[in-house]
C-alpha cells in the first residue's frame, strides 16, 4: 500500500508486469487487487509461461515489450482468460465482486461492476445484486475468528495447494482434528481425499459443499506462498493442538484428581510440547 500512495502522487494508472509462471500471476492478481480498492485503475501486462520480464526483454527486445505493455488488460480480463489459474469462472467473479465490495468511492465501484458484466457478459443488475448484501456490515462470526487466529492453518495448506508432494509427509504428522478451523479443516480433509489427483484444483472446489468454504479455498490459490520454513509451520500445528489437548487434560485431573493415568498422558504431552517448543521459532499460540 505505501508503494501504491507514493507512485499515485504522479499517475491514477499503474501497469503492472510479472513473471508469467502461476506465481507471478497469483502476485499479478493480488497486487492489481490493492490497487483496485486503493481507488486507481491498474493493467497487467502478460507474459508467457516461461518468461519473467527480464528474459522476455533479452529474448524479444524492446519493441515486443512495448508490445505488450500496449496490450496490458484489466485485472477483469487477465483474471477471466488466463488459464494457469485453474479456477471456475463462478469463482472468478466472487473473487472480483470481494474486491468491489472494498472500494469506497460509489463512481469507482460501479465503472469496476460495468468491466466485470462487460468482461463475463452478465448484466450489472445481477452482479450488483449479489453485491448488496455483502456491503452490509455484519457481526464477525466465531468461524471469521477462528480464520484470523490461525494462520500457520491457513499457510500449511498452501504450501500442500502449491506442492502437492508434502501432502504426504503432513498427513503422516498430523490429522485434520489439528486444525481448529473448521474452513480449514473442510480443505485438508477435501485434500486428503483427493490425494492422487491434487492437479485438478476445479474437481477439489466442485466437492465443496460450503459456500464459505469455496471462496476461502479460490482465495489461497490466489495468495502468495508463504516465505517460511515447512517444518516450522507444521510444528508451529503440532504445538498448538499439544497446548490445547494439555488444557484439556489438566481439566479432566481437576475433576478427577485419582486418575493415575492422566498424569501418564500429561508427561507425555509436555515432553512433546517441550521437544517441539526447541523447534519454533516463530509461533502464534491460541
Amino acid at each position: 500500500d505505501s508503494q501504491i500512495n507514493l507512485l499515485s502522487r504522479y499517475t491514477n494508472n499503474f501497469y503492472m508486469i510479472y513473471d508469467g509462471d502461476f506465481a507471478g500471476i497469483k502476485a499479478a492478481v493480488k497486487a492489481a487487487g490493492n490497487v483496485i480498492i486503493n481507488g486507481f485503475t491498474p493493467k497487467i501486462i502478460t507474459l508467457p509461461e516461461k518468461e519473467d520480464p527480464d528474459s522476455f526483454l533479452l529474448k524479444f527486445g524492446k519493441k515486443e515489450m512495448s508490445k505488450k505493455i500496449e496490450n496490458a488488460v484489466t485485472l477483469t480480463t487477465f483474471l477471466n482468460r488466463n488459464k494457469l489459474l485453474k479456477l471456475e469462472t463462478k469463482e472468478k467473479i466472487e473473487q472480483l465482486l470481494e474486491l468491489a465490495e472494498e472500494i469506497e468511492d460509489e463512481i469507482a465501484r460501479e465503472l469496476f461492476i460495468k468491466d466485470i458484466a462487460a468482461e463475463f457478459r452478465l448484466s450489472e443488475s445481477a452482479l450488483f445484486s449479489k453485491l448488496k448484501p455483502r456491503k452490509k456490515k455484519k457481526t464477525t462470526t466465531a468461524e471469521e475468528v477462528r480464520l484470523e487466529k490461525y494462520p500457520e492453518e491457513r499457510n500449511l495448506l498452501k504450501l500442500i495447494l502449491n506442492d502437492g508432494t508434502l501432502y504426504k509427509k503432513v498427513a503422516s504428522e498430523i490429522k485434520s482434528d489439528y486444525f481448529f478451523s473448521k474452513s480449514y479443516k473442510e480443505v485438508y480433509e477435501k485434500i486428503s481425499e483427493n490425494e492422487k489427483n491434487l492437479r485438478n484444483i476445479s474437481g477439489l472446489i466442485n466437492e465443496m459443499e460450503n459456500e464459505e468454504t469455496k471462496s476461502i479455498f479460490a482465495e489461497m490459490l490466489l495468495e502468495e506462498i508463504p516465505n517460511m520454513n515447512f517444518d516450522e509451520i507444521i510444528n508451529s500445528v503440532k504445538l498448538r493442538k499439544y497446548n490445547s489437548d494439555l488444557e484439556n487434560i489438566n481439566e479432566q485431573i481437576r475433576n478427577n484428581a485419582d486418575n493415575s493415568e492422566l498424569y501418564k498422558a500429561k508427561k507425555e504431552l509436555k515432553k512433546k510440547i517441550l521437544s517441539l517448543n526447541k523447534k519454533v521459532v516463530n509461533r502464534t499460540l491460541y
